[in-house]
């Protein structure tokens, strides 16, 4: 979509077709009690995983990694030790160029990104996160290395839902190890 239509266009289809995005995207009042919601789930989770000595792992679908991101960008209380994100939308310029200008860069306490996505899911469009789109703003010196597996496959009859990704392989490899590392 992004190499064909204009950005005028895509914004144009995004605010038609996917109501929750555009709400979230382009009413500062939901994005404002969203992102509220995002920092206090970061807050606790970071809270957990201190006193359980586990790794902060986020985990992120669809929305959730655009909101993730935002949310991440003002995050202080501790280093992210895996970022997941799986069917994102952050690679297609209509939803990254909405974003605030400050989530549009590597997150600096993240220490791993992987990025999730099935070959046939429509809303992860670039099935990649990398420099030439979302971390194109990354000046040259940032570390920007978002480990992208695109040939997840997600046997559901729609390709964007979370429970085709949870239950791949890979997918819960991923994360049973990082969980495992801790302990």
């Amino acid at each position: 979509m992004s190499s064909v239509l204009s950005l005028p266009m895509q914004n144009q289809i995004v605010d038609s077709v996917l109501i929750q995005v555009s709400a979230y995207l382009n009413d500062a009042r939901i994005k404002k009690d969203i992102l509220a919601l995002g920092a206090s789930a970061l807050c606790e989770a970071a809270s957990l995983a201190e006193a359980h000595s586990e790794p902060l792992i986020v985990a992120a679908h669809s929305l959730g990694t655009v909101v993730a991101l935002e949310a991440l960008a003002d995050f202080k209380e501790r280093e992210v030790d895996l970022l997941i994100t799986i069917g994102s939308p952050l690679s297609t310029e209509t939803v990254a160029s909405r974003m605030n200008q400050r989530a549009r860069r590597w997150p600096s306490i993240v220490r791993t990104w992987v990025n999730f996505s099935d070959p046939d899911d429509l809303v992860a469009l670039h099935h990649s996160i990398d420099r030439r789109n979302f971390l194109r703003t990354c000046p040259d010196h940032h570390f920007a290395a978002v480990f992208n597996i695109g040939d997840v496959i997600n046997h559901m009859d729609n390709h964007h839902g979370i429970a085709g990704y949870l239950d791949d392989p890979v997918v819960a490899q991923i994360i049973t190890s990082a969980r495992q590392a801790s302990t």
